[in-house]
Formats: C-alpha cells, sequence, structure tokens
C-alpha cells in the first residue's frame, strides 16, 4: 500500500467537487491510491499525490457527465438484442403453427426462445439498476409480461414508465475508478474489479456460453488452455482455429474480444496474405511489435495463415522468443491464428507446437440455421455503423420457407457457395432498402428498421418487407 495520506486529500478533492455534491467511497479511494501507485506511467501527470488526485477528479467527472451516454448505449443495445430475438422468436412460433403434425426446432431456433429470456432478464436487471422507474407498476408489469411472454408489452411498459432519464448518482465506487484506470493504462476495466485469473476465466466461459451458438466444446477447450497458462511473459493463451469460411470462427473470435477485454475493437486483425511473398515476412515482425506496443490487452488474429510464405512460422517463433529477451511483452495478448483446412497445414508442420491447442471450428448447423447466421451478421454490422451516424438499428426477421430457399440456392452445398449467392441475391437488395430508408428519413432517426424476409407463394422468389 502507498504512504499516500488517502483522508487528507479525499478531503481536498471532496472541496473541490463540492458544488456536485461527489462523494467517494473509502474502498475507491484505496484503490485510486493503487493505480496511482502501482502504475506510475499511467496517462497522468506530476506526483504520485497528484495522479492519485487527478484520477478522482476524472472519476467524479465520469459520474457527473459521461455516465448518462455510457447507460444509453448500453441500454439500447441490450433493447436491440430483445427486440431481435423476439421478432425471430414469433416467426419460428408462426412458422411452426402452419405446420401441421409433428415438427422439430433446429438447433439455432431451440437457442433463440432461450436467447430471447436471457435478454429480457438482463434488459430488466440493468433498468432497474439504472433508471428512475415507478417500482411497485414495474415490478407487476414484469411479472405479467413474463408470465404470457409478452415482451412486447414490457417493452412498452419500460419505455412508459422511464422519467426520461437515468438515476443521479452522486456516489463515485470502485467500478468508476475502474474505468479511468482503463483509460490511463489500457488495462480492461473489468481486470480491476475481478483480479483472479480463474474467477475471470470462468466468467469468460459463462458470457461466451451465453453468446455463442453450438459452440460448447471450443469454448472448453480455450478456457481450460488459459487456466493451464501460468508461464511469466508469456501470451494469456495461443490457438489455432481450424475450419473453412463462415463456420463461426469470426464471431467466435470477436466474442472472446468483447468479454475478455471487454471490447471487440480489441481485435487486432493481421492479414496473412500480405505475407505471401518471402521478401515481405520480415515486415511482420514490425506489425506485431507495433501493435502489442500499442494495445497489449488484446486478440491478436493472423488471419488466413496459409495465404502466408512458409517462413512465416520461423518469423512467429523468432518473435515470440523476444519476450524472453524483454523486446516483447505478450503477457496480456492473446494470440489467435487461423487456418481454412488441415490441409493447409501440410506447409506448416511445425504450427501446432507452437500454440496451446488445436481448435477444429466445425460447422454445426444445416444450411438454413447458416442462412439466419449470415443475416445476424449483416445486421450486427450494418448496425454498428449506423448507431456511429445516428441512423436506426437493422433488424432482420426471415420465415422459414424463406431460409429454406436461401438453403436451396446454395445448392445444399457449401458455406462458401451459399455466401456467395446471399452476397448477389440478399445482402445487395437489403443494403439497397437500408440506404434509401436512411435518405428518406435522415439523420436523428431513432427505433429501428425491420426487415421481414419470406417467399412469394406465386413466384416462388424472395419478398423484402421493411417496417
Amino acid at each position: 500500500m502507498s504512504n499516500l495520506k488517502v483522508p487528507n486529500l479525499r478531503r481536498e478533492v471532496e472541496r473541490a467537487q463540492g458544488a456536485g455534491g461527489i462523494k467517494f467511497e473509502r474502498k475507491a479511494e484505496w484503490f485510486a491510491a493503487d493505480i496511482a501507485t502501482k502504475y506510475p506511467d499511467n496517462k497522468t501527470n506530476g506526483s504520485v499525490h497528484d495522479k492519485y488526485i487527478d484520477i478522482l477528479h476524472k472519476a467524479s467527472e465520469y459520474r457527473t457527465k459521461e455516465e448518462n451516454q455510457t447507460h444509453q448505449r448500453e441500454l439500447e443495445k441490450r433493447q436491440y438484442i430483445l427486440r431481435r430475438a423476439l421478432l425471430e422468436y414469433k416467426q419460428i412460433v408462426k412458422d411452426n403453427d402452419a405446420v401441421s403434425g409433428f415438427f422439430s426446432l433446429s438447433k439455432v431456433e431451440s437457442r433463440v426462445e432461450d436467447e430471447l429470456r436471457d435478454a429480457f432478464v438482463e434488459l430488466v436487471k440493468f433498468m432497474s439498476k439504472t433508471m428512475c422507474l415507478r417500482h411497485d407498476d414495474f415490478v407487476s408489469g414484469v411479472h405479467e409480461a413474463a408470465r404470457v411472454k409478452d415482451y412486447f408489452q414490457i417493452l412498452d411498459q419500460l419505455d412508459a414508465k422511464v422519467h426520461d432519464k437515468f438515476k443521479q448518482n452522486t456516489v463515485v465506487g470502485c467500478p468508476e475508478i475502474a474505468r479511468i484506470a482503463c483509460d490511463l493504462t489500457g488495462i480492461p476495466a473489468s481486470w480491476f474489479i475481478i483480479q483472479d485469473r480463474k474467477e475471470r476465466y470462468m466468467k469468460l466461459k459463462q458470457q461466451l456460453l451465453k453468446r455463442m451458438f453450438d459452440k460448447t466444446r471450443e469454448i472448453e477447450i480455450i478456457v481450460q488452455a488459459l487456466l493451464r497458462s501460468k508461464t511469466a511473459g508469456r501470451p494469456l493463451g495461443m490457438f489455432l482455429f481450424v475450419g473453412p469460411n463462415r463456420v463461426g470462427k469470426a464471431e467466435l473470435i470477436r466474442a472472446i474480444a468483447g468479454e475478455l477485454y471487454d471490447d471487440e475493437d480489441r481485435l487486432v486483425l493481421i492479414d496473412m496474405s500480405k505475407y505471401a511473398e518471402a521478401n515481405s515476412v520480415s515486415g511482420l515482425v514490425d506489425s506485431i511489435t507495433r501493435t502489442v506496443k500499442t494495445m497489449p490487452c488484446s486478440v491478436l488474429l493472423f488471419d488466413r495463415i496459409e495465404m502466408a510464405h512458409s517462413s512465416v512460422i520461423d518469423t512467429l517463433s523468432s518473435v515470440l522468443r523476444a519476450r524472453e529477451n524483454g523486446v516483447i511483452d505478450f503477457q496480456n495478448t492473446l494470440i489467435i491464428i487461423t487456418l481454412s483446412d488441415y490441409v493447409g497445414a501440410i506447409r506448416f508442420r511445425e504450427l501446432p507446437k507452437l500454440v496451446d491447442d488445436v481448435i477444429a471450428v466445425e460447422l454445426p448447423f444445416d444450411l438454413k440455421d447458416c442462412s439466419r447466421i449470415l443475416l445476424r451478421e449483416w445486421a450486427f454490422q450494418r448496425t454498428k455503423s449506423n448507431i456511429e451516424g445516428n441512423r436506426p438499428a437493422v433488424i432482420i426477421c426471415p420465415s422459414k420457407s424463406a431460409l429454406i430457399e436461401m438453403e436451396r440456392n446454395a445448392g445444399g452445398c457449401t458455406v462458401k457457395k451459399l455466401e456467395r449467392w446471399m452476397e448477389e441475391k440478399v445482402f445487395s437488395v437489403l443494403s439497397k432498402i437500408v440506404s434509401e430508408y436512411d435518405d428518406d428519413n435522415g439523420d436523428g432517426v431513432a427505433e429501428n428498421i425491420i426487415i421481414y424476409i419470406d417467399k412469394e407463394e406465386q413466384t416462388g422468389e424472395l419478398s423484402f418487407n421493411f417496417e
């Protein structure tokens, strides 16, 4: 523990923040002192005492100015996930009700109802914690909606009971200090809150299982390898993901970045096709060094290694050995290498020796499920760019007949063929619909654009309708 006289400094900061009525929890004060002393190279200036005061000032400013914006973004994200799951679930029920006799749900269809329930619970918990709600009406409304599974009703009720603002909390605790510590050090905020490595990885496992469709085996392998890895200076983990495109590798890797490092933007992709020539491989060292130094807490993804020159393995090995000489510090970095198939591994015989585990990422779904996942992925990426431009989120709701038609046009063959067909016949239409909607409505449009995809009975073609 530092020799900072925390109570005296705290009173000084409280006087400076007195107009806002900010108070600091005692454990938050000591947490800030810990950050000031253990991370002297953080972005604050001056002595340790100055750094301590600066951290508390920044935390109080976040509490009074920035927290509402953060809560609003989180609220919109949770509402989007719930509405998407709800629309898909209602369409699945409608499709199956139309089928006489026995029917069974696919793996993805079965998971949608679980996702809907989880999204509902998470949204209610978040709003109860952060928003001004009439508690009695809120609780009764939640119970009624859950009983009849009318989640649209609960969304409407929640919107009606919000007093146009989040709770104004004047107490600065450890979560606020952790957010500031993240900004100052680059270390994820959750790592400060959950410092026990085993607890952190078990939470990662729990969150990944919620997010990912039928990737239990892959997630279990990853988490067990992370728990085993204890060598100082070594990456958190090194994995080789083997599998063709669109079997869930990218989605799983993005989820790992988001859950382990709190932010999907902490995924750094290195396209190995850029290192196909022998004389280009040397540039890989500079790229790795620069990335790890600027963002040490990240997933470093070497994508499509089969596209690189065969000498790339020697280069990667030399870079990893550089950690022993203190040149590069990988201890907070997770490294993932992707390979399209085992045939490509013939050129890289030493690759399995370089990693902790080789994980075969397989296609666990039929092509109908793949079509649904591809539509979700397209909508997610479009929503991400739309929100940055203050435009509506995009939700796509396909009928079962539409998904069957997509599978038929892929010839019942590969995901790659399905993706090519959807790029030409589906995504191009969706892009046009969303762009025209944006142009017609301009900036500042709230809510969502919901696009329904069905199959016309007479023509057999796909139809696109939106609201």
